[in-house]
């Protein structure tokens, strides 16, 4: 009888390729607060409500204002209303009031939560809101780059003003698997809120979106490409693709070349 399995490893994304050293970070994925500017435009005066509603609740401020009410003149009241509400208060991480531009933005913060902001009243129309920042944030596919995000060991898909420097590492799978480890068939990727882990040293396996040479340079997407198959942010491949990818100093493809698009293994040597 056989004493061990002599089976070809079947390569997987994210997948360590190998025994040689490794070593890896732990990032968060970003999860995003919702911010809402809401604006004062108009000056028909009366009644205005502004009304939140959320897991925790509804909640509502209101100003009575005679007619004519400057843009200024309802945006700062409505300002000092829920400065005086804790309940609406208790909701915010970050209120910021600009008199000059008649507006205030309202940062929830609960990360991920979906807050619904209406004017039950609102003569003339007066009050508008914009979503300045929608919750949630990006799921993160294994075998793609990561950049340094907002905070520290906060990662992130890279974006057009991203450069050599801000490359953390590869997203990988969350566990120290080798070549023959069972892995769940249906982890693709890290959600917003979860932990990643993001290898710097080692050889990993990644989708190239190229062919590549062993020992050649590697490319990360920070820009989408014109067809479908090139929209993926921290991609990689072997060139430019015209300034939509950047040279990863500290990655090179290695073990062999491959003719097409497809699995290709990387080495990272990040300092």
């Amino acid at each position: 009888m056989p004493q061990f399995d002599y089976n070809q490893p079947v390569w997987r994304l994210g997948q360590r390729a190998n025994a040689r050293t490794a070593n890896s970070d732990s990032y968060g994925n970003e999860l995003f607060r919702q911010v809402t500017t809401v604006t004062a435009g108009g000056n028909t005066g009366g009644t205005y409500t502004m009304q939140i509603a959320g897991e925790e609740g509804i909640y509502q401020v209101s100003v009575d204002l005679p007619a004519p009410a400057s843009p200024a003149a309802v945006a700062e009241a409505l300002a000092l209303q829920i400065l005086d509400d804790p309940d609406v208060l208790g909701l915010l991480v970050d209120f910021a009031y600009v008199p000059a531009a008649a507006d205030f933005a309202l940062s929830f913060a609960d990360r991920g939560a979906v807050y619904v902001v209406t004017f039950p009243s609102n003569p003339g129309g007066d009050l508008t809101q914009a979503l300045t920042q929608a919750p949630g944030g990006t799921k993160v596919p294994l075998g793609v780059g990561i950049v340094q995000g907002t905070e520290a060991f906060i990662g992130k898909l890279p974006d057009g003003a991203t450069t050599d420097a801000d490359f953390r590492g590869i997203a990988v799978l969350n566990d120290d698997a080798d070549i023959n480890s069972g892995l769940p068939g249906d982890f693709s990727g890290y959600s917003p809120g979860f932990e990643m882990k993001v290898a710097n040293v080692g050889d990993w396996i990644v989708y190239s979106e190229t062919a590549v040479a062993k020992g050649g340079d590697v490319y990360m997407r920070i820009t989408a490409g014109p067809t479908p198959d090139l929209q993926q942010l921290g991609a990689f491949r072997a060139d430019a693709d015209g300034g939509r990818a950047i040279l990863i100093s500290s990655l090179k493809f290695m073990e062999f070349s491959t003719s097409a698009a497809g699995l290709a293994l990387i080495r990272a040597n990040r300092p």
